[in-house]
């Protein structure tokens, strides 16, 4: 997850008041926080986190 450049850029676009480069920036964000959540659950998947002792 790179999350620090794309930060960087959303601070910027919105500064500068560049909205589609901003909304480009926000998607490319979502889609990296998606990616996460998803290698998170199969890990969980995998090693069943949660389900207690």
């Amino acid at each position: 997850m790179r999350s620090g450049p794309i930060a960087a850029v959303i601070d910027y676009t919105k500064r500068v008041k560049d909205w589609p480069t901003l909304e480009t920036a926000v998607d490319r964000k979502i889609d990296d926080q998606k990616e996460f959540v998803r290698g998170v659950a199969r890990h969980c998947a995998r090693s069943k986190c949660g389900q207690g002792p």
